[in-house]
């Protein structure tokens, strides 16, 4: 398929990029654990994929193989938030 990946997940909360650890259920903590999600999945090209949180909605954007689409999606829901 090699199609476009562009779904949106979660609903709102404030956007900060700080130098320190981030505030679990923050949106840098958010992307965070999303990526990890997202590269623990095995035979997945992590590296066309995007990350994109803003006020806890969860954009991913990328060229993906067919199949691999869903993959995302499902591991990027298993993160609380």
């Amino acid at each position: 398929l090699g199609g476009l990946l562009d779904q949106e997940l979660g609903d709102g909360r404030g956007r900060s990029r700080d130098l320190g650890p981030a505030p679990i259920g923050s949106d840098p903590w958010l992307e965070r654990e999303i990526e990890a999600a997202i590269a623990r999945e095995p035979d997945l090209d992590r590296t066309r994929v995007v990350v994109e949180v803003s006020e806890a909605v969860v954009t991913l954007r990328g060229h993906v193989r067919e199949g691999d689409a869903a993959r995302i999606e499902r591991a990027a829901r298993t993160v609380q938030g």
